[in-house]
């Protein structure tokens, strides 16, 4: 797609045109989808298509239409995009082989002890079996990657795969000398964006923001000794697969990334030849067809390429998950049982532990007084606490502006005493000393000094404290986006709960100068820990979404699995009544008719939705299991307790397998008063209790 220098000549391209013709808003860029087997003979290549087709149609007084072919697509769709005014656009959809077009839009962007937490162990099972990733490729598209953090060197990895097609982009800040046999390809793709903001720069792979270097050094970083988060979290740190390969593939730069670019790093990637792709970012509510994910994984899923990708940022509430299509893993963030915690000592011997990640230091053994104060978002009341150690009781709901008026004033520390557990995620990283209680300890402590002694009244911190086996764990992060897929409601989305809260992994060394001031904790207000050179693994698949904690040692031998084909996929899509052009434009594949058009997908879970009028209603899934165990076997079906009045049963309730790769099929019926969102689940037990193979039901 270019190399660095290219971008840079791009920039000045587009800041030409902005000078001299002060491209109008009549102007936007189009991700448009054509049939490839419409392609007239003379021409010997697409983009040559493209280019002459864009020549037809280009109004006489615009900027030479070859200058503003952005991309041609070969892998992930058909087709290409383009800076069209709405008349270009017009005569477009009137050149053979047009399907459709939408507009560019932006992009979302969403272990010392995890590897423990998940039953990863380095004697057996999961990690020597798969020799931890070794030569498996990883893409990611994200912001960019950080090449010198110690996450991303190559000791102890093999030579590079004789299949990877991909490069390392070399300018000024960049050198493709940083890239080696762990960090094997980095390339930035910015054209969709300098187009929407000439000003911007795109022109280098390197992260100055911090995703992308924290979700790949979480996916796949090397072995880093004595990590740590200013004390917090110490042990060494490493990927879920360590000796994977790296490939970063920058779409976004100041937060900002469009459609278009994100399907020509898809594009690229699958041209490279990953064998993984893993997207932490996504557009909300677009359709499935015009989805650069949705359109871009279905065409890696195609060519057997595994595709990960984030549930979102945007819960609790319901139905606010993107990238939710059946083709891709869907991941929601959960909570590991790992707590970062300070204690507060008062110089009478009573001390309260609370959680905090403070990250400076606080004079040993020495003593402050300690005040209680009604209301710390007062900044009067905080200027009589001046040099002194507060507790703030949040009441009112207003702990965001008391951390923020504490932070701004002169007290020497501070207690807040809350059960807002969403706004302590946000502000657990301060720049003052500073704990968090909940409710029900904050009251004693609050007691305490108010009716105790003097001496009761002299207090000292000492912080970066990290506790294990914290209960309950792990849950569903409350920010962590929730199902149903709005467009695509009829699978149960997100698939798995993966570590996503407070994980410690690789930082760029622009954005970790910044994380001690005030501006970095209020603007950058992430649930992810983050340091140079260390990282916190988060896996592709530990639990499903309620069905319990999966053993990474067993899902050797996972006894059942649930297969699906790119045929009833198509069928879902017909079912979903989407025309011919829009399937062709997922699928990239003409289709003659939906004759077996289905939303009963051969998926591993069951979701239904509730009836308002409390009629009695039925709804049957039809499944089929294949057996990937050794020798014969015998599955008994359990169902868990619903309420009273719904009926769900398996028929037949027990299947047998007499060799590795019979398949068997099953229905499963339920029945009733569909009034009550309500979950449960479907297991199948093996007959020697070894192998429980449990899939979610769900009512919404």
């Amino acid at each position: 797609m270019g190399t660095c220098s290219n971008y840079v000549f791009l920039c000045f391209f587009f800041l030409s045109v902005a000078s001299q013709q002060s491209i109008s808003k009549a102007y936007e860029t189009y991700i448009v989808h054509m049939d490839v087997s419409l392609m007239p003979k003379p021409f010997t290549s697409h983009h040559s298509w493209y280019t002459s087709s864009l020549a037809t149609v280009a109004d006489s007084s615009s900027p030479p239409s070859s200058s503003r072919l952005l991309y041609t697509y070969s892998n992930a769709i058909n087709g290409f995009s383009a800076i069209l005014s709405s008349a270009e656009l017009e005569a477009v959809k009137t050149l053979p082989g047009y399907l459709s077009s939408t507009k560019d839009k932006p992009v979302k962007l969403d272990t010392t002890h995890s590897y423990r937490f998940l039953g990863l162990n380095h004697d057996h099972g999961a990690w020597p079996a798969s020799n931890y990733g070794d030569n498996v490729i990883i893409g990611l598209v994200d912001t960019g990657i950080w090449p010198e953090s110690k996450s991303f060197k190559d000791d102890g990895i093999g030579e590079i795969p004789s299949r990877w097609r991909g490069v390392c982009e070399s300018c000024s800040d960049f050198n493709s000398s940083l890239c080696n046999r762990k960090l094997i390809g980095a390339r930035s793709f910015g054209k969709g964006m300098l187009a929407k903001k000439p000003e911007m720069s795109m022109s280098s792979p390197r992260d100055t923001e911090g995703h992308g270097t924290h979700t790949s050094s979480t996916a796949a970083g090397n072995y880093v000794e004595d990590a740590a988060f200013y004390g917090y979290a110490a042990g060494t740190a490493r990927g879920v697969a360590p000796k994977a390969r790296i490939a970063m593939y920058k779409v976004v730069s100041g937060g900002d990334g469009v459609v278009s670019d994100v399907l020509a790093a898809v594009d690229q990637a699958i041209d490279d030849g990953v064998d993984v792709l893993s997207m932490s970012l996504g557009f909300d509510s677009l359709a499935l067809d015009e989805d650069p994910i949705a359109v871009g994984a279905f065409a890696a899923m195609e060519k057997g390429i595994f595709v990960s990708t984030s549930a979102g940022n945007a819960g609790p509430n319901d139905g606010t998950l993107h990238n939710g299509y059946p083709w891709v893993l869907n991941v929601a963030a959960g909570t590991l049982d790992r707590k970062f915690e300070g204690t507060l000592h008062l110089s009478d011997g009573y001390s309260v532990t609370g959680q905090s990640l403070y990250p400076g230091k606080f004079p040993a053994e020495k003593y402050f007084s300690i005040v209680y104060v009604v209301a710390c978002q007062n900044e009067g009341s905080l200027e009589k606490a001046r040099g002194k150690i507060v507790v703030c009781l949040d009441i009112t709901n207003t702990l965001g502006l008391q951390v923020v008026r504490v932070q701004n004033s002169s007290v020497v520390g501070a207690v807040f005493v809350s059960n807002d557990t969403d706004t302590i995620e946000f502000f657990i990283r301060t720049t003052t000393p500073t704990l968090f209680l909940e409710l029900k300890q904050g009251k004693k402590l609050v007691d305490y000094i108010t009716n105790g002694s003097p001496e009761a009244k002299q207090a000292s911190f000492k912080f970066h404290e990290t506790r294990f086996n914290a209960k309950p764990s792990p849950q569903l992060a409350k920010y962590s986006s929730r199902g149903p897929s709005r467009v695509s409601p009829y699978i149960l989305k997100p698939d798995i709960l993966a570590p996503g809260d407070s994980i410690l992994a690789s930082c760029p060394a622009a954005v970790r100068s910044a994380m001690m001031t005030t501006s970095y904790v209020l603007d950058n207000m992430n649930n992810s820990i983050q340091d140079l050179g260390s990282q916190r693994s988060q896996p592709a698949s530990p639990l499903g979404i309620g069905a319990g904690h999966i053993d990474p040692n067993k899902a050797l031998n996972p006894g059942l699995v649930y297969d699906t084909s790119s045929e009833d996929y198509v069928n879902f899509l017909c079912a979903m009544n989407f025309t011919k052009n829009q399937i062709q434009t997922i699928t990239r594949s003409v289709i003659s008719s939906c004759t077996n058009p289905s939303l009963d997908l051969n998926y591993p879970s069951f979701i239904t939705f509730s009836d308002a009028n409390g009629t009695n209603s039925v709804r049957e899934f039809r499944r089929t299991v294949t057996y990937v165990g050794q020798g014969s076997s015998v599955y008994t079906a359990r169902i868990s307790e619903f309420y009273e009045g719904l009926s769900v049963r398996v028929s037949p309730d027990t299947i047998e397998f007499k060799r590795k790769f019979e398949k068997k099929n099953f229905t499963l019926t339920i029945e009733g008063k569909m009034m009550n969102k309500t979950f449960g689940s479907l297991s199948w037990v093996e007959s020697k209790g070894k192998i429980v193979v449990r899939s979610p039901i769900v009512i919404m």
